[in-house]
């Protein structure tokens, strides 16, 4: 027996090979560019709308600002109140008094201090014939309490308390009651 030891090689032809598409390795330079733009407009509108958050939020300062212009506002009231000899106009808003002469013209000093209402607005204060001025910015509430009492069958003013808030946090309130030295008759 005899093997044939032949190899027989089959020719067939090779398949057509298709262009394979080549994998991306990295971005082009037109992606990188639009992404830094999306970025860049990004971070600008997150920083803007921090930057407004932050600003309206009150800070301490501001606070203690206001606190202390409505003690000194109050305490200068409060004086001016204290010598008041006859009050003409008293409600929770508005108060005008006359105090004694202080311009040595002979004749008494007529101070009035008033607000609108309407949160703000200014407390104003008025002396003598001088047109009004602001007295306290941004005023958000204003009152005027008056305590009276029967003195010799009299009923006469004792004591002005004097509430006031300045700025929209309620911190900026501030409070003064005032005892009135001439007790005038209401």
């Amino acid at each position: 027996m005899v093997r044939d030891h032949t190899i027989s090689f089959r020719t067939q032809a090779a398949p057509a090979r298709r262009a394979l598409p080549r994998a991306r390795a990295a971005f082009t330079l037109v992606e990188l560019v639009l992404a830094m733009v999306v970025m860049s407009i990004l971070l600008a509108g997150m920083s803007s709308a921090m930057i407004l958050a932050s600003r309206a939020l009150p800070d301490d300062a501001s606070v203690a600002t206001a606190v202390r212009e409505g003690y000194q506002a109050l305490e200068r009231m409060g004086d001016e109140l204290q010598t008041a000899q006859v009050f003409t106009t008293k409600s929770p808003t508005i108060v005008q008094f006359a105090a004694p002469d202080r311009d040595a013209d002979s004749s008494p000093e007529i101070i009035r201090y008033s607000w609108s209402g309407s949160p703000g607005h200014a407390l104003m204060r008025k002396y003598n014939s001088q047109t009004a001025v602001e007295f306290v910015n941004d005023v958000r509430a204003f009152q005027i309490v008056y305590t009276a009492e029967l003195v010799d069958d009299v009923s006469r003013t004792t004591e002005v308390r004097v509430v006031l808030q300045i700025g929209p946090d309620a911190a900026g309130r501030v409070e003064l009651a005032t005892q009135i030295m001439n007790q005038p008759v209401n």
